[in-house]
């Protein structure tokens, strides 16, 4: 257990502490902001995906030959 004296100099301890706290929430709220974009693009892509995927497979099943000359 920490037991702290606290005299004139605390003060700035306590700064210097709730400013390391509030980083902390700042990187943490950063991260997950991050995740949630990530995971908006991620479902764009998937739809773009499937939407890809059924063209493909509607090419493929029709014979058609591409040629990408």
């Amino acid at each position: 257990m920490l037991f702290y004296n606290f005299t004139s100099g605390s003060s700035a301890v306590l700064i210097l502490i709730c400013m390391f706290l509030q980083q902390g929430r700042d990187v943490v709220n950063y991260i997950q902001n991050e995740l949630e974009a990530l995971e908006r693009e991620q479902k764009q892509i998937d739809k773009q995906a499937a939407l890809l995927e059924k063209d493909l497979r509607r090419v493929m099943e029709s014979g058609i030959v591409w040629r990408g000359d």
